[in-house]
């Protein structure tokens, strides 16, 4: 592997050593976790951090990425039981704490077709924030998010961007460690009717290079290396902060800031870096892949792109 590095490396040395390029940063999966589930179900929790291992097992053992995860903030959803009836179940958007806002009729003839049932459940037991559907010899159970994110369920809402971080190790940082952006999100907004989520974020990051030749080089900063590890994480951490933050968020802005033209610098030198566009977008209806932040409006594609320049930064 080190020798196939070493020659890719050497032959787009020598083809982009006279023409500007670009570098792509683009998601490649995303698992969404909900803090206040994490906090107060010991079964959610104990499930997510299964889930979390994993990942984290995955990627620490199989490639050269880090995690980088946004902190956001959703206005409350919850079922609401007393409203729920034996043909449709009722989800409820809320204003704030308290105050619904909007309320929501969902059939569970189309929760049941998922798992190809055709005859009601025997007993159906709803809380807040979980729905099971019990059978003679199986217990199917959706919490609220992950069945909207099923269903692909749009209901008005987005996810406040208020925090972007990086970590090779997501069982420890922000769940076992005190993390000050989480503490922020939340004396600042759960008391208002919102709810906490942590969006772990695969990316990567390629060099396009175009050229006169009859053919366009594309290959991963994994293989040729030219951002090591630790370095590619943070330069997307930062690329997401400039776009989505402002100077306020924190107070590592400007060293965070620093970093990325520090990194982008570099980059010109080594690669002739001119433009880089980012992407993240998932393939779904489900609003809970909507972003916005202080800084951007409501969107489904987190797409931008920055020049190499050092002014695009002016």
């Amino acid at each position: 592997m080190s020798n196939l590095r070493g020659t890719l490396t050497g032959v787009l040395d020598g083809l982009i050593g006279g023409q500007e390029n670009t570098v792509n940063v683009r998601l490649l999966e995303t698992k969404i976790i909900n803090f206040d589930l994490l906090l107060n179900d010991s079964l959610y929790s104990k499930n997510m951090k299964v889930i979390l291992g994993e990942i984290e097992a995955k990627y620490n053992n199989y490639s050269d990425r880090e995690m980088v995860y946004f902190i956001c903030v959703r206005k409350k959803v919850r079922f609401i039981p007393k409203r729920c009836n034996n043909r449709f179940l009722s989800i409820g958007l809320y204003r704030d704490e308290k105050r619904l806002g909007k309320t929501f009729k969902i059939p569970y003839s189309s929760i049941l077709q998922l798992h190809d049932f055709k005859e009601a459940p025997d007993e159906i037991k709803i809380t807040e924030s979980r729905i099971q559907f019990r059978y003679d010899t199986s217990l199917i159970s959706y919490y609220v998010y992950d069945l909207i994110d099923i269903l692909e369920l749009n209901i008005g809402n987005s996810s406040k961007i208020v925090y972007v971080g990086e970590t090779d190790f997501p069982l420890d940082r922000p769940f076992d460690k005190p993390h000050s952006g989480m503490m922020r999100a939340i004396y600042k907004y759960k008391n208002l009717g919102n709810d906490i989520f942590i969006y772990y974020n695969l990316f990567q990051v390629t060099l396009e290079s175009i050229g006169n030749y009859p053919i366009n080089y594309i290959a991963s900063n994994s293989l040729l290396n030219y951002m090591d590890k630790r370095v590619e994480a943070r330069f997307i951490q930062n690329l997401f902060i400039w776009h989505l933050l402002s100077p306020e968020y924190s107070g590592n802005y400007e060293t965070e800031i620093g970093e990325l033209k520090n990194t982008i610098k570099s980059m010109k030198e080594k690669i002739r870096l001119k433009m880089i566009n980012v992407s993240f977008e998932v393939d779904s209806e489900c609003d809970i892949y909507c972003f916005c932040s202080d800084l951007i409006s409501k969107t489904r594609e987190l797409s931008f792109s920055i020049s190499g320049n050092e002014g695009a930064f002016a």
